[in-house]
Parts: structure tokens; C-alpha cells; sequence
């Protein structure tokens, strides 16, 4: 929220957050985007007076920071060496 110009103290933002994550959660839209923002806009007004840009970009820069994990977490998944084919699978089980 900081990052983004807001003035949300924690206690706000952690107690909107499970409310976010279990309503954008819900199928009703492509990973949750929109819904997830809206949630962010409407939470953050009503508990902590942020304006609603700057909490519907705090929302956006919290789902860039968990696409970024993810590509990250994907890079160290995908790597070779992490991986055994199947035909170096039963190699190993006759060994």
C-alpha cells in the first residue's frame, strides 16, 4: 500500500486481506482480477480512508508481485536436473 502512495495502517489491510483473497478466490472471473480490485477499492475506503486509485493500484502491484513469484517459482520448477524422464525412471527401477 505504502509502495503506491497509500496510508492503509496494517491492521486494515490485514484484516481486509482473507476477505480479498477468499471472494476473488471464487470463480467469477479470470483470476480473480476485478473482482479482487474492486474488493481492495471498496475494503480500503471503508476501513482505512484510502483514495480508491490508490487502492485499486495497490491491488494491482500485490497481483504483479505474486505473477512475479510464480514466474520465478516456474523458472526453478522447469529446470533440467529437477526432473527424470520416465525412461530414466526405469533404468534406475532395473539397476
Amino acid at each position: 500500500m505504502r509502495a503506491v502512495g497509500g496510508t492503509a495502517n496494517y491492521g486494515a489491510v490485514i484484516s481486509a486481506m482473507p476477505v480479498i483473497d477468499a471472494i476473488s478466490g471464487l470463480p467469477i472471473s479470470v483470476a480473480g482480477v476485478g473482482v479482487r480490485e474492486k474488493l481492495f477499492e471498496v475494503l480500503m475506503h471503508d476501513l482505512a480512508g484510502v483514495a480508491p486509485a490508490t487502492a485499486v493500484a495497490a491491488s494491482l502491484v500485490g497481483f504483479a508481485c505474486n505473477g512475479l513469484w510464480a514466474a520465478l517459482g516456474a523458472l526453478f520448477f522447469l529446470k533440467k536436473r529437477d526432473r527424470v524422464t520416465a525412461a530414466e525412471l526405469k533404468a534406475a527401477q532395473l539397476e
